[in-house]
């Protein structure tokens, strides 16, 4: 069952039961002052405690995703492990955003560095716009160095999580490139783009004259996964081209959609937007088959191993193994083993 058809049950399952009824307003004599509404009963300052009517439909909802959902609570605060983890996975974040590319890395990869008009990350981030265009030399590169009117331009670039793209670019494109070329689609020059925005490969595909673009690019951070990437596609890109006009592959990383997983499904993709001659929300995808994630991998990037936990980062202690002793088994777990660092 997905996350979002869990989360619908339960808040069906809480709108189902019954309100107490109003209390009747009382009256006060005239001058007095009036009195404080009386708090509901529960948390102090007048919060309430939400009542959870389905918990195996609550275990099932946290079982289903690494976010912070139905997290333990010691009086007002988060319990120290649940903290501990919060911290966890602000730092990985964090880290993510400000992961940078090795210069030499692109040409190892057979691929031609480019660079956008931001001149270094501090001003990328700031400048959302300068990301979103060449800078002049690299254009001036596109014209003179790029293939001519490809089936499909590939670009690879940094993002925000240099980390994810790194990780994710190389293994996808070693997948979509042999998938296309099946297909009878050439592919062009492939570069990457340093301090991009996904708009670039707009730019690129229209000075090349591509009937496809493709960026694979790093994707804003959440919490605990700094490493996911993203593809956006589109039919004869161009900077006229809005974001409704464009498909997108999200969660691509080894807890999500696998790099390999995406280049096929990108590939289906291509091919279905240059049979039908229209992408993004005109694009009739229901006969694409879309890769499902293994449920068992859904943990964060804090604790990347299986086989380290049992997926859950909300500070909770496991049914079965309350202790979180290592070799203990947990039913939300498949089978892994749980350890004490991970409840």
């Amino acid at each position: 069952m997905t996350t979002r058809r869990l989360m619908d049950e339960l808040r069906q399952s809480l709108g189902s039961r019954p309100q107490p009824a109003p209390t009747p307003p009382q009256r006060r004599e005239r001058g007095a002052a009036p009195r404080p509404a009386a708090a509901p009963a529960g948390l102090p300052g007048g919060l309430r405690a939400l009542p959870v009517s389905d918990p195996p439909l609550l275990e099932q909802l946290k079982a289903s995703t690494p976010a912070k959902v139905g997290v333990a609570r010691a009086g007002l605060r988060y319990r120290t492990q649940t903290l501990l983890q919060f911290l966890t996975d602000f730092a990985v974040s964090k880290a993510a955003v400000e992961s940078q590319v090795p210069q030499g890395w692109a040409e190892q990869q057979g691929w031609v560095e480019l660079q956008t008009a931001a001149e270094d990350a501090e001003q990328f981030l700031a400048r959302p716009d300068l990301g979103r265009r060449l800078c002049e030399p690299s254009m001036a590169v596109v014209r003179e160095r790029f293939a001519k009117k490809p089936d499909v331009q590939i670009v690879v670039a940094d993002g925000l999580s240099a980390t994810a793209t790194m990780q994710n670019g190389p293994p996808m494109v070693q997948t979509l490139v042999p998938e296309l070329e099946r297909r009878g689609l050439r592919v062009g020059t492939i570069p990457f783009v340093r301090h991009c925005r996904a708009r670039v490969v707009d730019i690129i595909g229209q000075a090349v004259q591509a009937r496809v673009g493709i960026i694979l690019i790093g994707e804003r951070p959440g919490l605990g996964t700094g490493d996911g990437m993203s593809a956006y596609l589109a039919l004869d890109p161009s900077e006229a081209r809005t974001d409704a006009e464009k498909q997108a592959i999200s969660n691509i990383h080894r807890r999500g959609m696998s790099p390999d997983e995406a280049g096929r499904f990108a590939a289906r993709l291509i091919e279905a937007i240059l049979e039908q001659r229209t992408s993004g929300v005109t694009l009739d995808v229901s006969r694409i088959e879309v890769p499902q994630s293994d449920p068992r991998a859904r943990i964060n990037q804090a604790h990347p191993e299986p086989a380290a936990g049992c997926g859950q980062s909300h500070g909770q202690q496991c049914d079965q193994a309350r202790n979180g002793l290592p070799g203990q088994v947990c039913n939300r777990s498949d089978g892994r083993p749980c350890e004490v660092a991970t409840h």
